[in-house]
């Protein structure tokens, strides 16, 4: 029988974390609002399950290339990431390159897709200045790059900590610490933008509001949860309102735009196209890279990684008619493989980064640099200087005191 009075109890099966980590949360809620928020994460839970077994379909669709390509005219280089000899070669021959600073991807055990490999891989094929390992190699470091599905419990977080402080050099950098890796699912992260002079949309209403001004109710503290189109109508247990943007273009599509932010630096991704309002790759019709980034769209990057205390992160925007842009969304594990019909259609095999996107297509890269350029310039700068940077050191002493 369910234990009404520590309802966090009943999501053990799904592990000691969750039930620890939610104790606090529900034990002071109404027994209504729990259920709410349980489904919530059993349904959370069950994307994740379902996002890794499209990983794996997607990486056994062209395994057989990667034992086999020689006898099918496809050349080698048109194979990408995958499991079998043409990765395992591609991955000793990096292995025996000297290179002069060396990045740990810590992803622990976590819901959603596992991109830890693929980007590790991609690190390995093509930064001339980093080797990169996958939760191995910590204590030899440069670099500690937290790359896991966000949120982060509180446990994982103290987990991730602790690994860094006991193992780590004390100089290593850290990229996206656990302290910050959250800021972006705090409550008020939206209003915290705003006040840094970022462009979001509005997310505070009032009765003048009821049943005149379209809103998107979106799912709370859930990585891709669900999204409806409303008029508003007052708020809703375990979703939050927000101000709808009309992105649609003269052709009837709309336009979901994407950009990274690499260490300093922003650089335009893609642009989404879709046949329904809410641009995803559900409702994609066409994906285009021949976007740039506006001088205040630059600026606001460089605000919304100020305000989070954040490295590394995509964000979606969108622009109004006037050109005007307003985010939507920070990614700070986003999707980094480039999806399956894209990658066929251009003649490719496998898994590839979407950082190889351009160079793939035969596009020219924006401002003619490429993301591994600019990747290892700024690992390079970060592990001269460390002005501005969270250390391995500083980790300890937080969790020292």
């Amino acid at each position: 029988m369910l234990n009404q009075e520590d309802p966090a109890a009943v999501l053990h099966p799904l592990g000691q974390d969750y039930a620890q980590g939610l104790h606090r949360v529900f034990s002071q809620q109404s027994w209504t609002e729990f259920r709410h928020k349980f489904h919530g994460t059993v349904a959370h839970s069950m994307r994740g399950l379902r996002l890794r077994a499209y990983f794996e379909r997607d990486i056994w669709r062209d395994a057989w290339l990667q034992w086999l390509w020689f006898a099918t005219g496809v050349e080698a280089d048109r194979v990408g990431f995958g499991r079998g000899p043409l990765t395992w070669m591609r991955q000793y021959r990096a292995r025996s390159q000297a290179k002069p600073l060396h990045v740990c991807l810590l992803s622990l055990d976590h819901s959603g897709l596992p991109f830890g490999p693929l980007t590790a891989w991609a690190i390995n094929q093509n930064s001339r200045t980093c080797s990169a390992s996958l939760n191995e190699g910590l204590e030899h470091a440069d670099v500690i790059w937290v790359y896991m599905q966000d949120p982060i419990l509180p446990q994982m977080r103290q987990r991730l900590e602790a690994m860094i402080a006991r193992h780590a050099k004390p100089q290593a950098v850290i990229v996206n610490p656990p302290r910050s890796y959250n800021a972006f699912h705090r409550p008020d992260a939206f209003a915290l933008l705003e006040a840094a002079g970022v462009s979001v949309p509005r997310s505070v209403f009032d009765e003048s509001d009821i049943g005149r001004t379209h809103v998107v109710y979106k799912t709370v503290a859930q990585q891709g949860g669900d999204k409806f189109l409303d008029l508003y109508s007052g708020p809703r247990d375990g979703m939050a309102p927000f101000e709808f943007i009309d992105s649609v273009r003269p052709d009837g599509t709309f336009a979901r735009y994407r950009a990274h932010y690499l260490f300093g630096r922003a650089r335009p991704s893609e642009v989404l196209l879709s046949d329904h309002w809410n641009s995803c790759l559900k409702h994609s019709v066409k994906l285009e890279y021949n976007f740039a980034l506006t001088d205040l769209e630059t600026e606001q990057l460089g605000k919304i990684a100020q305000a989070l205390d954040l490295q590394y992160f995509a964000v979606d925007f969108l622009r109004r008619p006037d050109g005007s842009p307003v985010f939507t969304d920070v990614n700070i594990y986003p999707t980094i493989q480039s999806p399956h019909a894209r990658v066929r259609a251009r003649g490719d095999f496998g898994l590839w980064h979407t950082f190889d996107a351009r160079r793939r297509l035969g596009l020219p890269e924006p401002n003619h640099v490429t993301a591994w350029e600019i990747f290892d310039e700024a690992m390079l700068k970060m592990t001269a200087s460390k002005a501005g940077s969270d250390t391995a050191a500083d980790v300890k002493s937080s969790t020292t005191r």
